[in-house]
């Protein structure tokens, strides 16, 4: 029984120390590997407006009595915030290469970099969720990573790809759209093509010395129909979030003027597609009245979204609604009320993002009557997480009324957060 147990542990020992050799970087000095904290890790880091690829990060320590100004390289990305008294962090794009340090004192180093792998990585961020997958299906060359991010602009996919430097890119299937002469470049692929078109989307080649390699960029068709599924609900369903947070309002008359603060709670609801492809628009908001006064307005309306709601799209609406508005305030020893019930129009442009969305409301109501309000709201939703997606709306809104004694006017300003269902 001991012997079994001693087996068993080291085979424990021998695959812990074996998946533990599967990823290292060592980075050299003067034949000496430099002295590291932490593991090799990977990351998708920015290198150009709206592009990235993937590097594996060192951090070494930096040689005693010795402070670095500068490192740079091929396929090297150094911060300067990277850069510490007696560390520095490298992120590598190469496998293999040189590095080139300066140090304060203006001397300068060249010390080298090898990244060992046990075998091929694919690495892919959003791609599977888009409906897309990877696979090596030719290789006579040493074990290398490809990896890509995958982000859904309208009826198209980016494909971010990016691989390591010491490969040469050679004939694909598609032509890249940003990215020439780089280890990574970005691909646009048509949505529609996927359904319609073969499993093979395109065929990525590369080049080692005198090796070869080749990555396909698969479709999932189940992926595909579960995603189109996916966000085809998203897009057609009611939409509905409730606001909280703290208004000034200000009133003007003739006779006095006079301005508050309060606390204030909404929410605003956009129906899923009704009779004839039409959306209701209904909203709410009310001001607590805890300094001499208070506001409300209530609107509900129908109307036409030209749009899906769908992640990566935008989407414009019109509606014909009705808006009720009222305001009171203390001034002077006397109460100003206000009360606005007229027919106006709302716009609405929708910038949907695949976890956020960005809304600007514009709203005018009372055309030909004795009072006119105008408003615009602009909610930032799903800014950030905490179990619910919450986010920032600013608003601001202004009523005038024409009377006989002279025309008054009431005004609004607020700012609050956002919790979407």
């Amino acid at each position: 029984m001991p012997s079994l147990f001693k087996s068993f542990l080291a085979g424990v020992l021998i695959l812990v120390c074996a998946q533990t050799q599967a990823q290292t970087a060592v980075i050299s000095r003067n034949g000496q590997p430099l002295p590291q904290s932490g593991k090799l890790k990977w990351n998708f880091l920015s290198v150009a407006p709206g592009a990235k690829a993937y590097f594996g990060r060192v951090i070494v320590e930096v040689p005693g009595g010795k402070s670095i100004r500068s490192v740079s390289g091929p396929g090297v990305l150094v911060r300067d915030k990277w850069i510490k008294p007696k560390k520095v962090m490298i992120a590598l794009g190469n496998l293999k290469g040189p590095i080139e340090v300066e140090y304060t004192d203006g001397s300068k180093e060249t010390w080298q970099s090898e990244i060992k792998l046990a075998k091929p990585i694919v690495v892919l961020k959003g791609c599977k969720e888009a409906g897309l997958k990877v696979e090596q299906s030719k290789s006579n060359i040493p074990p290398v990573f490809f990896a890509a991010e995958c982000s859904v602009k309208e009826d198209r996919i980016l494909f971010n790809a990016s691989v390591p430097g010491d490969l040469e890119w050679d004939v694909t299937s598609i032509f890249e759209t940003e990215g020439k002469g780089e280890r990574w470049k970005i691909f646009e692929i048509a949505r529609n093509n996927l359904v319609a078109g073969n499993d093979t989307v395109a065929t990525l080649g590369f080049r080692w010395n005198d090796g070869h390699s080749t990555f396909t960029i698969l479709q999932d068709r189940g992926k595909i129909g579960s995603t189109a599924a996916a966000a085809k609900d998203k897009g057609n369903r009611t939409k509905f979030r409730v606001d909280f947070g703290g208004t000034q309002f200000e009133t003007k008359t003739p006779a006095v003027s006079a301005s508050g603060f309060g606390p204030y709670a909404g929410a605003e609801l956009i129906s899923k597609e009704l009779f004839w492809k039409l959306r209701s628009l209904l909203s709410a908001k009310y001001v607590f009245p805890l300094s001499g006064g208070n506001f409300y307005e209530f609107t509900g309306g129908l109307g036409k979204a030209f749009g899906k709601f769908q992640p990566g799209t935008s989407t414009f609406g019109l509606f014909a609604e009705y808006d009720a508005v009222g305001q009171s305030q203390e001034a002077d020893d006397k109460t100003v009320t206000f009360q606005h019930n007229q027919f106006g129009v709302s716009a609405l442009y929708a910038k949907t993002m695949l976890k956020s969305e960005l809304k600007i409301l514009a709203r005018y109501s009372g055309l030909g009557g004795d009072s006119t309000s105008i408003g615009i709201q602009i909610a930032y939703e799903g800014l950030f997480y905490f179990n619910q997606p919450w986010g920032l709306v600013l608003g601001y809104g202004s009523q005038s009324a024409s009377a006989p004694a002279g025309t008054s006017t009431f005004g609004q300003m607020s700012l609050g957060a956002t919790l979407t269902f």
